[in-house]
């Protein structure tokens, strides 16, 4: 087996890899106030510390499932979506039919954060629909859900503060590196630019 590119990839590579990014000059400064760097040398105290957060499944609680119909002319599908237009556009696109030609349903679904942003399941569904042309019901077992999951990226965050003599904070700096998300949604054009691609890298951090 050619386990491609990334074959030799071990959560201790990533770690490491991570470490020596947030050591290096940033690719982007989302914010840049006053100067850290000579508050934090000047300091009484200086307090530093490292989080890391692992990457994780969406695990939501209703697996991903959808109910397609193909017709000769028509498509029309029901699905727990969080994104019934995206849906829409790939279906029609995947079909070859105008999208006014394509319906979409969105029902309740048991839990989403994000995971049903996403069409592969719904792509799923319509290569089988289009072979028997009468209603199709794809609903994945939890194994399919957790394995083709778009896990939450990969993120190591560096953090140092200092202290004056009175206790009070006088420097700041949050260093974040992440295996960004943004490479699920756009295309490599869009990940030219740092900016974009950090925009949802920054959760949690501090960046008023």
């Amino acid at each position: 087996w050619d386990k491609g590119p990334g074959g030799s990839e071990t959560t201790e590579g990533l770690r490491k890899l991570l470490q020596q990014q947030a050591a290096a000059p940033p690719s982007f400064v989302a914010v840049n106030q006053g100067d850290a760097l000579k508050g934090l040398s000047d300091a009484v105290k200086k307090v530093e510390a490292t989080y890391e957060l692992p990457f994780v499944a969406h695990a939501t609680m209703e697996p991903m499932n959808t109910t397609i119909h193909v017709r000769d002319g028509s498509i029309e599908v029901w699905s727990p979506t969080q994104g019934g237009e995206l849906v829409q556009d790939e279906i029609a696109q995947l079909s070859g039919l105008p999208r006014n030609k394509v319906t979409v349903h969105m029902t309740l679904c048991g839990g989403s954060f994000g995971r049903r942003y996403q069409w592969d399941y719904i792509a799923e569904a319509w290569q089988v629909g289009k072979q028997v042309k009468t209603p199709v019901q794809l609903l994945w077992t939890r194994e399919d859900d957790i394995q083709h999951d778009f896990y939450r990226q990969y993120s190591y965050h560096h953090m140092v503060g200092s202290l004056d003599a009175n206790g009070s904070p006088i420097a700041w700096s949050h260093r974040v590196v992440s295996t960004p998300i943004r490479s699920v949604f756009d295309s490599p054009e869009r990940l030219k630019d740092p900016r974009h691609v950090a925009a949802q890298e920054l959760g949690g951090a501090d960046v008023r």
